[in-house]
């Protein structure tokens, strides 16, 4: 047999294969890259909304303590401003506190072997109207049938309230009754009109 190089003409494939072999490599390392470039991204990605989130628990931890803050100083500036208030209040009470009028009524009621030592006036809240005042009166009597009778003379008058005796003592050196008593004291109260003239008419049967 002869060969006819005409009919079948030679090819050389092989460059063509070597071409095709690269294309794939280089295909698959494209892939791979590209695979790990998602990876990378998506698991930034990830990270990404791991740290926001916990940033996000943070502030709104800070937050909280912020407004906790504020209500713990705005509670504190209602306290301040209420003692302020109060304080204010009190020393307008102590300078309009009718003193002169509180004097006449003890020096009306004190028995004659009866001294007082000491007077101390609390302003308290109103009650029905009328201005209570809390007052704490120390003193000496002669004995105890003086201090009986101020205590009695204290139950009779209207504008003494719920006397309460609260210590007695007998000085033996200054040979007197040494007593601390408390009692509710209504400033604007007013004497009933009949009690002057029987008082009166008390002292002259005496």
């Amino acid at each position: 047999m002869t060969l006819n190089l005409s009919r079948q003409p030679f090819v050389n494939s092989r460059p063509v294969r070597r071409l095709t072999l690269v294309l794939w490599g280089v295909g698959l390392i494209l892939t791979a890259a590209n695979l790990t470039f998602y990876w990378r991204y998506f698991s930034g990605q990830q990270q990404r909304r791991d740290r926001l989130q916990v940033v996000e628990e943070q502030i709104e931890t800070e937050r909280a303590s912020l407004d906790e803050l504020e209500r713990a100083l705005a509670n504190t500036d209602l306290e301040w401003q209420n003692r302020q208030v109060e304080f204010l209040n009190h020393r307008i009470a102590e300078r309009m506190f009718p003193w002169s009028r509180l004097f006449d009524r003890l020096s009306g009621l004190l028995p004659a072997d009866v001294r007082l030592t000491r007077l101390r006036p609390t302003v308290g809240e109103a009650v029905d109207g009328q201005r209570r005042v809390r007052l704490e009166l120390r003193g000496e009597a002669r004995d105890g049938e003086a201090l009986l009778e101020l205590v009695d003379r204290l139950f009779g008058r209207p504008a003494f309230r719920d006397p309460n005796l609260l210590s007695e003592a007998w000085n033996e050196r200054r040979r007197v009754l040494e007593f601390s008593l408390q009692v509710t004291y209504l400033p604007d109260a007013t004497a009933p009109p009949t009690s002057a003239p029987r008082e009166a008419a008390a002292e002259a049967s005496e």
